[in-house]
């Protein structure tokens, strides 16, 4: 039976018109296509990268018109002379003890405080003794890092000079070896041989640099003794030998206890006073051509933790000793250093400052793209 016209018009009329939809995938990626350009604009903005430079600096171009100051008249001319200076240079041998989230306030010393005491605190005395019988050949000071403070990236910073972005504290647990200038790649490049123990992140970082290499692995934050244990087998056979310009002893029990149990536990206390007895006996055998660097890549705070930039995390220590008079200049210089600080406590430099300062006591170019400063008291 057939409809007649008025009816399929009616019919017609009566379904509502539908404005055509586009299809749900276009939607779909013009909204990955925002997302991918917001991720864009901020990796390029805020997680900022840098190029890593390969310029390498060596003795023949000093970065000062001139010559450095020549040596008093009575020092023999035959002497070796060290880069970028006619002074020869004035130490043979360096040896640095990194110790792991060594913060400030564990190395402080104040037995006139009354209990209760937190256990990190009055653990390390051997420091605070040096620095009241040898006064001219101690030296101790607020190690400041930069941010990210965690270990890879404090590690770059206190071989290179060079100070890490944001976005790289991502790789903390890879690291790729350093192809930027630093004291062992300028040992090296001077034939002065270097060697280590401890911490295998180094190795990741200069795998082809160290002469002699006992790494143990550094992940494991349960284990408070492995890697300590295997410093001290191995350390003071490498510092009898005296082959090396260059010895670097990483001990990681301090930050584990931190992860594990926080500053605030008596396994902190124990492993402080492990690290007080073998700090005591090396620095009791370095001799007149050694200069000790002791040091804490990062602190930590409250929990043990660390990688941001509270004050606990950024104020590492740092402890140098010399087997001579680190400084002989006289009284006058040291007037001019208190006032520099006169409103501290304590004298503060930056984790970049031992980048310049090692390289300088060693009669090493300083590396290229450092950007500390040479501590004057060295």
């Amino acid at each position: 039976m057939s409809r007649s016209p008025v009816a399929s018009a009616r019919l017609t009329s009566s379904v509502p018109l539908l404005a055509p939809r586009p299809p749900l995938f276009l939607a779909l990626i013009a909204h990955l296509l925002l997302l991918g350009y917001a991720l864009f604009v901020f990796t390029r903005g805020f997680l900022l990268s840098r190029i890593a430079l390969p310029d390498v600096s060596s003795c023949s171009n000093s970065p000062v018109p001139g010559s450095w100051p020549s040596p008093p008249s009575s020092q023999s001319s035959s002497a070796p002379v060290g880069c970028w200076s006619s002074r020869p240079p004035p130490y043979k041998h360096a040896l640095i003890l990194l110790v792991d989230a060594l913060r400030f306030d564990f190395t402080l010393y104040d037995p006139s405080l009354s209990e209760p005491i937190p256990p990190y605190r009055n653990k390390l005395p051997i420091m605070q003794h040096l620095l009241d019988t040898q006064p001219r050949r101690a030296l101790r000071y607020q190690f400041l890092a930069d941010p990210p403070t965690t270990t890879l990236q404090r590690l770059k910073a206190l071989s290179t000079g060079t100070l890490p972005t944001f976005i790289d504290a991502g790789s903390n647990f890879g690291g790729s070896s350093i192809l930027e200038d630093s004291w062992l790649t300028q040992a090296a490049l001077a034939n002065r041989s270097a060697s280590f123990v401890g911490d295998d992140t180094w190795l990741s970082l200069f795998p082809d640099v160290f002469r002699l290499s006992h790494p143990y692995p550094s992940l494991n934050v349960w284990d408070l003794h492995t890697v300590d244990e295997g410093v001290l087998a191995h350390l003071p056979s490498m510092m009898e030998s005296k082959e090396d310009t260059i010895l670097l002893g990483h001990f990681l029990g301090v930050d584990h206890c931190g992860h594990r149990h926080g500053p605030s536990h008596p396994a902190m206390a124990a492993k402080l006073k492990q690290m007080n007895t073998v700090l005591t006996d090396i620095l009791a055998s370095i001799d007149n051509d050694t200069i000790v660097f002791i040091f804490g890549d990062h602190g930590m705070d409250g929990k043990g933790d660390h990688g941001g930039d509270s004050r606990s995390e950024l104020e590492a220590a740092l402890f140098i000793y010399s087997g001579r008079d680190l400084d002989e200049r006289g009284e006058e210089f040291d007037h001019l250093l208190r006032d520099m600080d006169q409103q501290r406590s304590h004298r503060s430099v930056a984790q970049v400052d031992l980048v310049p300062t090692l390289a300088m006591a060693l009669g090493l170019p300083i590396p290229f793209g450092s950007l500390g400063s040479i501590i004057p008291e060295i």
